[in-house]
């Protein structure tokens, strides 16, 4: 076969992320979940909280956790339940940026 007659071979595959904001005895609490093969390197949950009139927030985060090498788990964030909170699963980038992997919110109490 020559080359100009070769046959492109391609490959796809598609995963899925989740993040849940919930109540939980008067606390925020943060479900995550990915059915990926692989687990993040250097990832982490951040929780930002802004007026609900403004749109997803950046820099105002209110705390995060790692999540490196988790594909699932339940954070407990110890912030009282309430209205305007968002939460994003992030990846730190080879330049040192992060780029959202998924985000939920605003909560409404």
């Amino acid at each position: 076969m020559s080359q100009k007659d070769s046959i492109p071979v391609f490959g796809n595959a598609t995963y899925t992320w989740n993040i849940k904001l919930y109540e939980k005895l008067g606390f925020l609490c943060v479900d995550w979940s990915s059915n990926a093969p692989f687990s993040p390197q250097d990832a982490n949950i951040a929780i930002y909280i802004a007026p609900l009139s403004e749109p997803y927030p950046r820099g105002a985060d209110k705390g995060y956790i790692s999540i490196a090498g988790q594909l699932s788990g339940t954070w407990e964030t110890g912030l009282p339940w309430g209205s305007g909170y968002y939460a994003a699963i992030n990846a730190t980038l080879s330049t040192g940026n992060y780029r959202y992997i998924v985000t939920a919110g605003p909560t409404v109490a």
